[in-house]
C-alpha cells in the first residue's frame, strides 16, 4: 500500500527492519508444528566475506563483531581469512564475562556492550541488519536473509558439488535413526 501511495522508501514502515522482524515472528508462530515448506535463502560468498571483515575490523563495535563471528561459526566455512574464528572467539571471551548457557547475549543499542540476557530472534534480526547495512547492502536486500540462512550454506554447497542423498546426509550428520 505504501509503495502504491508512492511513499519514499525511507518513510515506509514496511521497508524497515522491524517490520521484517515482526513479519518473521508472525510467520514463525503460524508455522510452529507445521512441516517445513520453504528453505532459508543462502548467503552469497560476498556476504560471508563481509562478515569476516567485520570480525577482523577493530574499529567496528565489539558486540557487532561477535555477532558477525557467530554467523560465520554457523556457516563454519573456510573463507579467505580463517583468523575470523580465533578473533571472534577471543572477543566473545573478553566481552562476555558473565555466566550463561547460550552463545549470544542481547546487544545494547551501542552494538558494543552486552546485556546479561539471551538475545531473542528479533534482537538477532536487528543486529544482522546492522551488519548488512555496514556492508553497504540496501535495506530492500537486508530483509532477504533470515536468522536461519547460515544453516543453508553447507547443504547448498554440497548440492552444487554434486553430493546428494545418503552421502550428503553423512557430511551433514543427518543419519537415519
Amino acid at each position: 500500500m505504501e509503495r502504491v501511495a508512492e511513499f519514499k522508501a525511507e518513510l515506509r514502515a514496511t521497508s524497515g527492519r522491524l517490520a521484517w522482524a515482526a513479519k518473521d515472528k508472525i510467520v514463525e508462530a503460524l508455522y510452529e508444528g507445521a512441516p517445513l515448506i520453504r528453505r532459508a535463502p543462502r548467503y552469497p560468498v560476498m556476504v560471508l566475506v563481509v562478515f569476516e571483515r567485520v570480525v577482523l575490523d577493530d574499529s567496528e563495535p565489539t558486540g557487532l563483531r561477535i555477532y558477525a563471528w557467530a554467523k560465520l561459526v554457523k556457516v563454519w566455512a573456510s573463507l579467505m581469512n580463517p583468523s575470523w574464528l580465533r578473533i571472534g572467539f577471543e572477543l566473545l571471551q573478553w566481552l562476555v564475562t558473565f555466566s550463561r548457557d547460550y552463545l549470544l547475549p542481547k546487544l545494547k543499542p551501542d552494538l558494543a556492550v552486552f546485556e546479561k540476557k539471551m538475545a531473542e530472534y528479533a534482537d538477532a534480526v536487528v543486529v544482522s541488519a546492522a551488519i548488512l547495512q555496514r556492508a553497504g547492502m540496501p535495506a530492500i536486500v537486508q530483509g532477504f536473509w533470515t536468522e536461519h540462512s547460515e544453516r543453508s550454506v553447507l547443504p547448498t554447497g554440497l548440492s552444487v558439488l554434486g553430493v546428494n542423498g545418503p552421502e550428503k546426509d553423512l557430511f551433514l550428520g543427518q543419519m537415519e535413526a
